[in-house]
């Protein structure tokens, strides 16, 4: 028998109406005379007596309601005391991402962390790309989720946990696709209008070194989010140039994906300072993301390939997907 039942008999026996009782619970009526109901099953007795206009406890209801309101006093009372003392001093946080948190899973995680650890407040914050690191020096946030560019310089006062692999893909129009090779070389892009978002995400400079190595400048219009470089392909005025997992989650109908041979990697790293030790709240999320690394590096990988075999559609690189990492904290 659930206890928040017992409370609702309580409130019926008090009131003795199912309407006004139904109110002052803040359920519908018909969800207040369901529980009533499973109790009087449960319990193989009647607890009201009903009429066509009133309803009164039946001698059953009237033995079980000193108990009741017993119970259900204790009940509000340690769910009171345990909000109170949460509130007191809430273990609290703070993470730091660009919008596209969604597209990367992390989100997900979030979430499931919350579900898993109710007692820890997590505050999200949603940044630009280029100031997500002064975030974590200035210790505004305990973590920042941030793509890197393969190959470039770790700093030495952070830790990084490897959470996902990207590399560039061309959305193209499918009037268009068949102009290009699949996949495509850098090169073929050459004379093509390019459609980017703006340099505070990290893809842009990252495409026009991958450019300059191929020995073009290319032509990028920088735009304000994906939702303008979508615009561009539908209308066919142009080309996107995005990470894989931005594009596949963005993509419409009318649009191909084609991934770029060779393209440079982003890996997208989970980022926080190093310490000398660190609190239990931190040393929970850490040790949640390593076994969610472990299970969606499967999930993604087994999706990647489904989708391939049935759509055609891009899927990540050999090697990419989630890769996990020990967590080694004092």
């Amino acid at each position: 028998m659930q206890i928040e039942h017992l409370a609702e008999f309580v409130q019926l026996a008090q009131t003795g109406n199912y309407s006004e009782a139904a109110a002052q619970l803040f359920i519908s009526q018909s969800s207040l005379s369901k529980h009533i109901m499973a109790m009087e099953k449960e319990l193989g007795v009647p607890l009201f007596i009903r009429s066509t206009r009133s309803i009164r406890l039946s001698h059953a209801g009237e033995l079980l309601l000193p108990g009741a309101i017993k119970i259900s006093q204790m009940y509000e009372g340690c769910v009171g005391n345990l909000k109170r003392q949460l509130e007191k001093a809430p273990e609290r946080i703070i993470i730091a991402s660009t919008s596209h948190m969604v597209e990367y899973g992390i989100t997900d995680a979030i979430a499931q962390f919350k579900r898993e650890y109710y007692a820890i407040k997590l505050d999200v914050i949603t940044e630009r790309h280029d100031v997500l690191k002064s975030l974590l020096l200035k210790q505004k946030a305990d973590f920042i989720w941030i793509g890197e560019p393969e190959g470039e310089s770790s700093d030495p006062s952070m830790h990084h946990i490897p959470f996902l692999d990207e590399s560039l893909v061309a959305m193209v129009n499918s009037a268009s696709a068949h102009r290009y090779p699949n996949p495509m070389n850098v090169t073929e892009l050459a004379q093509a209008d390019i459609f980017m978002q703006d340099k505070s995400s990290v893809e842009q400079d990252l495409f026009i070194a991958f450019c300059r190595q191929n020995n073009f400048e290319p032509e990028i219009t920088s735009v304000s989010g994906a939702r303008m470089q979508i615009l561009a392909v539908t209308a066919n005025t142009g080309i996107a140039i995005m990470l894989r997992s931005l594009a596949e989650s963005q993509r419409i109908a009318g649009t191909e994906l084609i991934p770029i041979r060779n393209s440079p990697k982003v890996h997208v790293n989970l980022v926080y300072l190093k310490k000398e030790s660190y609190p239990k709240r931190i040393l929970q999320f850490l040790d949640f993301i390593k076994r969610w690394s472990e299970t969606m590096q499967t999930s993604r990988e087994n999706e990647g390939q489904e989708e391939a075999d049935t759509h055609g559609v891009v899927t990540a690189p050999s090697g990419s997907g989630v890769a996990t990492a020990a967590v080694k904290a004092k």
